[in-house]
Protein backbone atom coordinates (compact mmCIF):
# COMPACT_ATOMS: atom_id res chain seq x y z
CA UNK A 1 0.00 0.00 0.00
CA UNK A 2 1.42 3.11 -0.97
CA UNK A 3 -1.33 5.48 -0.29
CA UNK A 4 -0.69 7.09 3.48
CA UNK A 5 -4.22 8.23 3.93
CA UNK A 6 -5.84 5.28 2.63
CA UNK A 7 -3.61 3.21 4.19
CA UNK A 8 -4.65 4.82 7.87
CA UNK A 9 -8.13 5.01 6.81
CA UNK A 10 -9.27 1.48 5.07
CA UNK A 11 -6.33 -0.78 5.11
CA UNK A 12 -5.56 -0.83 8.81
CA UNK A 13 -9.38 -1.09 9.63
CA UNK A 14 -8.77 -4.75 8.54
CA UNK A 15 -6.71 -5.40 11.53
CA UNK A 16 -8.58 -3.29 13.99
CA UNK A 17 -11.22 -6.07 15.05
CA UNK A 18 -14.16 -8.56 13.56
CA UNK A 19 -16.68 -6.04 13.29
CA UNK A 20 -14.49 -3.43 11.44
CA UNK A 21 -13.38 -6.34 9.30
CA UNK A 22 -17.17 -6.80 8.36
CA UNK A 23 -17.45 -3.53 7.25
CA UNK A 24 -14.89 -3.12 5.06
CA UNK A 25 -15.30 -6.16 3.71
CA UNK A 26 -18.74 -5.44 2.31
CA UNK A 27 -17.53 -1.83 1.86
CA UNK A 28 -15.55 -2.87 -0.70
CA UNK A 29 -17.31 -6.06 -1.83
CA UNK A 30 -14.75 -8.13 -1.39
CA UNK A 31 -15.13 -12.38 -1.95
CA UNK A 32 -11.53 -13.27 -1.32
CA UNK A 33 -7.52 -12.64 0.11
CA UNK A 34 -4.74 -14.25 -1.60
CA UNK A 35 -1.71 -13.50 1.61
CA UNK A 36 1.88 -13.98 1.99
CA UNK A 37 2.30 -16.40 4.96
CA UNK A 38 5.20 -14.29 5.20
CA UNK A 39 4.54 -10.34 5.21
CA UNK A 40 3.43 -9.37 8.42
CA UNK A 41 -0.22 -10.51 7.84
CA UNK A 42 -0.46 -12.77 10.94
CA UNK A 43 -3.64 -11.10 12.22
CA UNK A 44 -5.47 -10.38 8.77
CA UNK A 45 -4.82 -14.50 8.80
CA UNK A 46 -5.81 -15.17 12.34
CA UNK A 47 -9.36 -13.31 11.44
CA UNK A 48 -9.91 -14.78 8.56
CA UNK A 49 -9.07 -18.67 9.61
CA UNK A 50 -11.55 -17.70 13.23
CA UNK A 51 -14.10 -16.12 10.85
CA UNK A 52 -17.13 -18.57 10.30
CA UNK A 53 -17.95 -16.70 6.95
CA UNK A 54 -14.61 -17.22 5.27
CA UNK A 55 -12.75 -20.61 4.62
CA UNK A 56 -8.94 -21.45 3.60
CA UNK A 57 -9.70 -22.59 0.12
CA UNK A 58 -5.58 -23.01 -1.15
CA UNK A 59 -2.53 -22.88 0.67
CA UNK A 60 1.48 -23.68 -0.25
CA UNK A 61 4.16 -22.98 1.03
CA UNK A 62 4.31 -19.36 0.49
CA UNK A 63 0.91 -17.80 0.43
CA UNK A 64 -2.74 -18.80 1.36
CA UNK A 65 -6.07 -18.20 -0.49
CA UNK A 66 -9.46 -17.49 1.54
CA UNK A 67 -12.58 -17.11 0.06
CA UNK A 68 -16.30 -16.26 1.35
CA UNK A 69 -18.25 -19.81 2.26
Amino acid sequence: VTDTQFYLKEYIGFFKSREVFDIQVAKYQIRGFVLDRFAGGEPLIKTLVEHPDWKLSYQDAASLVFTRK
